[in-house]
Order: C-alpha cells, then structure tokens, then sequence
C-alpha cells in the first residue's frame, strides 16, 4: 500500500468526542515574569501540575467544553551522562475534554500548593533570565535538569500524602473508600512508601512508569488515559489525583468515574 494511502492512526481523544465534536470557545494562555534575582525559583513551576490546573483555572469563564492538554519534551534538558535522571524520565502528551454535562464523569474540587523554599530539589538553572544561553565554551551542565534525590524523595512524599489526606478530609471520605489513586508517576519506591503512610494498597496505584518513564506535566494525564483505555475503571469509582512537581509544588483532588 502506498504510503500516503495508508489510514492514519487515530488518538483516543478524537475517538472519545467522536459522537459530538469539540468546538473550542476560548483559549487559556499563561505566562509568569519571575520578578529579578528570582527566575531560579519560578524556573519550571507547577511543572507537573499543568493538568490539574488545566482543569481548575477559570471553570466559569469557559462555556461548554474545555480541552485540556499537557505535553512533555523533557528528553530535551536531561543530561544522558547523568545516571541518577537520564533513566527517569521519557517524552509524551496526554489530554482530556471537560464540559458541564449533568451526567458521565464528575470532576471534584482540586487543590494546588506549593513550597518555593526547596526549588533546588529539582531545577534548571539555566535558560531564563538570568543566564538565557550556553558560555563561550558550550557548557551546557546549567541547562540540564538537576535533582536532589534525597530531598526530592522526602518532600514528594509529604506532598503525596498531604495532598491525598487533604481529598479525603474535603470528600468526607476514609481510605478503604478510595477505589483508584492516579498519581503522578514519580517513582514506584516514592508511591510504595506514600501508599503505606496513607493506607491505601499499591495496588490502587495506577502506575505506568515501566511503560512510559516519568513524563513530567503528562503523567498523570497520560497515566488516566491508560487506565480508562485499559477499562480498570468502573462506573461510580472513586479516583485520587495527586502530584508533587518542581518549584515544589503539589496537587490533588477526586474523580467519580
């Protein structure tokens, strides 16, 4: 078959609005200016939040649907020499279509926080306003990600498990109610540990790390995707999102399937 005669393969999203598509009314740009002295800290903020805040930000300014999309190149700032992030992480994008529909999925309260005092756990110093391109010699060590695995560890899970605790206080809910948790795909050794302080089985987790690494601001689009894909979720379960990102900050909410 010639090549330009072959079906293109369709994406899930287009698939699932088949029936009605989407028609965008409006478009929700942001932009941050950190203030000078300060670009460090706001560098890569609410990282792997974009999702949640995607479907938080203006929900009364946007009539009828809203798609929401998160991507991620972070391949493109991981050092391949760095053993301790080159392995971590992997590219993709994910998306879902939010509307006001008085039946399907419903969408909770979501929360956001953060703690700018422990940017340095993750960050990139390079590439903003205080050193927007590489020396005269090409070093390109300030234009990598950086992590700080202890810290990074320890702060990702307080931050899980605040954020999970936090949902279940607001939904009047106890952990035995919780039927999935949809987190952010950190790593399997920072979710065993936020599944026990929390007590919910692991095998609640929706993890996909071994399939698609870390995909940063994607992942818990990504791994929600995946999950429904796969049909693992029943009518009326009871979903918990939750992400810690760099800048730190930390996201979470419910989802009744």
């Amino acid at each position: 078959m010639p090549e330009d005669a072959a079906p293109k393969e369709r994406r899930p999203i287009e698939v699932w609005a088949e029936a009605e598509p989407v028609k965008l009314g409006s478009m929700l740009f942001t932009v941050v200016e950190p203030h000078r002295g300060h670009e460090v800290a706001y560098n890569r903020w609410y990282e792997r939040d974009h999702f949640y805040a995607g479907c938080m930000v203006g929900p009364y300014n946007f009539a009828g649907r809203r798609f929401v999309a998160t991507a991620e190149l972070i391949s493109r700032i991981t050092n391949p020499q760095d053993h301790e992030t080159a392995f971590l992480f992997g590219d993709g994008a994910g998306a879902a279509i939010l509307t006001r529909a008085k039946d399907g999925h419903r969408l909770h309260r979501m929360s956001l926080s953060g703690d700018a005092e422990q940017f340095t756990a993750i960050q990139r110093t390079g590439g903003g306003a205080r050193k927007p391109w590489p020396d005269v010699h090409g070093d390109l060590q300030h234009f990598y990600i950086q992590m700080d695995g202890v810290a990074v560890f320890k702060h990702a899970v307080i931050g899980f498990v605040e954020k999970i605790e936090e949902t279940l206080t607001r939904e009047k809910l106890r952990p035995e109610d919780i039927d999935w948790v949809v987190p952010h795909q950190a790593n399997a050794r920072i979710l065993r540990a936020v599944s026990k302080r929390v007590g919910i089985p692991y095998e609640k987790f929706v993890v996909t790390i071994a399939k698609y690494g870390n995909t940063s601001a994607a992942s818990v689009s990504m791994a929600l995707g995946w999950a429904a894909e796969e049909g693992i979720f029943t009518e009326g379960d009871r979903i918990i999102f939750c992400s810690v990102g760099a800048g730190l900050t930390f996201a979470g909410g419910l989802l009744v399937w």
